[in-house]
């Protein structure tokens, strides 16, 4: 298990595996990381290099191996039957709070959320001009794109398309596309809050989303559904039933492609960090001052 001092070994957020799902398992430690035990197997999990576990039921794991996984930096998600729902996650701990800090100041300045905001729009839709539109404009906005989303997808996959349907407690009673979208975006949100709180940020301060503890993931995630997890779940759909190792072999090979990891962090900078490089991400630990922050572990007695 690494300490603390050893952190900056560990792969950068935007260079890790984005994701691994594990269900009907037992995880475990080894001596440096985890392996899965499925009846007489054993596989060893590289977990240095992955961003988030998502464990569905019928996993078990063990304390150490969960040590284990927290100091490699990597997050642990839960997710329901065939990624249904999303229940909850465990983050790494850090000890860097700059960027929640950073976030929280931007919330909390009516301007500054404001900015965040278009910035948010801007990414998704860069062919438009925004900054002068009003909240309510940009919803109207990005109601339609979406719904124009849908329907350009359902007539290019050939798919019959009746509206989006969300039914954590009856997955299989949602049509297939609905299926795909609702298992795709949950991955989508585990994927992103792994991320977030890899990067210090917090899931729960959210800027167009607020109210949920994973506001922040839902604002985030919202970027990248309508060219990634929309029109995938269209073209899955087209082939047939609902098929959940064909579905995240799919999501892990668009987001490979399309970099999702490293972009993720990218945009995460853009809103809050928009004229310093990927280098201000972290900041050591530093004692408050009303002029400037000032550092920390020296005696100021003399001064």
């Amino acid at each position: 298990m690494l300490d603390e001092k050893n952190k900056h070994l560990l792969t950068r957020t935007e260079d890790r595996i984005s994701f691994l799902y594990i269900d009907k398992a037992r995880i475990e430690q080894t001596e440096y990381g985890i392996q899965v035990l499925r009846g007489d197997k054993a596989i060893e999990v590289p977990i240095t290099t992955i961003n988030c576990l998502i464990l569905g039921p019928g996993t078990s794991i063990t304390h150490k191996a969960v040590c284990n996984i927290a100091s490699a930096g990597c997050s642990i998600c839960f997710s329901g039957t065939d990624l249904s729902v999303f229940y909850a996650y465990g983050e790494p701990a850090t000890n860097r709070s700059k960027n929640m800090l950073q976030q929280i100041r931007f919330h909390e300045n009516k301007q500054l959320h404001l900015d965040v905001v278009h910035k948010m729009y801007e990414i998704r839709y860069p062919d438009s001009r925004l900054k002068t539109k009003s909240i309510e404009e940009l919803r109207g906005i990005e109601g339609q794109r979406v719904k124009d989303c849908y329907l350009r997808c359902a007539e290019e996959y050939d798919v019959d398309w009746s509206g989006r349907s969300y039914k954590p407690d009856d997955f299989f009673s949602q049509d297939i596309v609905n299926q795909y979208l609702t298992a795709l975006n949950h991955t989508l949100y585990a994927i992103v809050t792994a991320a977030i709180v890899s990067l210090g940020f917090s899931p729960m301060i959210g800027f167009i989303h607020t109210g949920h503890t994973q506001s922040f993931t839902f604002d985030i995630a919202d970027l990248y559904k309508e060219e990634i997890t929309i029109p995938l779940a269209f073209a899955l759909a087209h082939n047939g039933s609902y098929d959940r190792h064909k579905m995240l072999l799919a999501f892990r090979r668009q987001i490979t492609e399309k970099r999702l990891m490293t972009r993720i962090v990218k945009d995460l900078l853009k809103l809050f960090y928009p004229e310093e490089s990927t280098k201000s991400i972290e900041a050591d630990l530093q004692l408050w001052d009303p002029k400037q922050y000032v550092k920390s572990g020296i005696n100021y007695a003399d001064s």
